[in-house]
């Protein structure tokens, strides 16, 4: 067993997004230009109180919220984030189009090393983009799309998931090399069934039970 060792985490990079089909997880799609990722859990305080005190006190999930930075979006990502419909160039937005719910991966290094904090987020959806533009004269420059999107939980309440590669074993380190090409889970879990969610409420619905 590898010895941990605190590690200042530095950079963001290799934004993936695995899209929601028909109940199983597409293989992840890459998502260029990452620039800055926030993400902020939310939870309600519940106390229980006997004798004139409080005597138990728990924290209920209520949803959480996030911003993702990107350089720009290509058409093909407005496509997968937002399910708009895409012909070559041209981009069409209808209010009636719904956003995928969807697994939303990432990687932070860790500062002197080739190690590294992988990430996976099991259950977003992004709210539709909207549009920025400034003048490139004095004061104006590039301005990144920022996106917002919800953080929902999965059927056994799985959030988030993060391995640190350079305290992997033998068995996550197949995890390791296969980060972005399907989706990972904790233990030794190699597949995960995801029940339909109802794509019409952000941030409410929950996702499937791992295997």
């Amino acid at each position: 067993m590898a010895v941990a060792k605190k590690m200042r985490l530095k950079g963001f990079r290799n934004v993936h997004f695995a899209k929601i089909t028909n109940g199983q997880y597409d293989t992840p799609v890459h998502l260029t230009g990452g620039k800055k990722i926030n993400v902020e859990l939310n939870y309600e305080s519940e106390e229980y109180e006997s004798d004139d005190m409080i005597d138990e006190q728990e924290y209920i999930f209520t949803g959480g919220e996030g911003t993702l930075s990107l350089k720009s979006l290509l058409p093909s990502e407005y496509a997968l984030l937002f399910s708009n419909e895409v012909d070559e160039g041209e981009v069409t937005i209808k209010t009636s189009d719904i956003p995928a719910n969807g697994a939303l991966l990432f990687e932070r290094q860790k500062r002197n090393s080739n190690d590294k904090r992988l990430y996976v987020l099991y259950n977003t959806k992004f709210a539709p983009s909207a549009i920025a533009a400034e003048s490139v004269g004095k004061g104006g420059g590039e301005i990144d799309d920022e996106l917002k999107f919800s953080v929902g939980e999965t059927e056994d309440n799985l959030l988030i998931y993060f391995l640190d590669t350079d305290l992997a074993s033998e068995q996550q380190k197949t995890k390791i090399g296969n980060w972005y090409k399907a989706v990972q889970f904790p233990g030794e879990n190699t597949m995960y069934e995801v029940a339909k969610v109802d794509e019409s409420k952000v941030g409410e619905s929950k996702v499937g039970t791992s295997k």
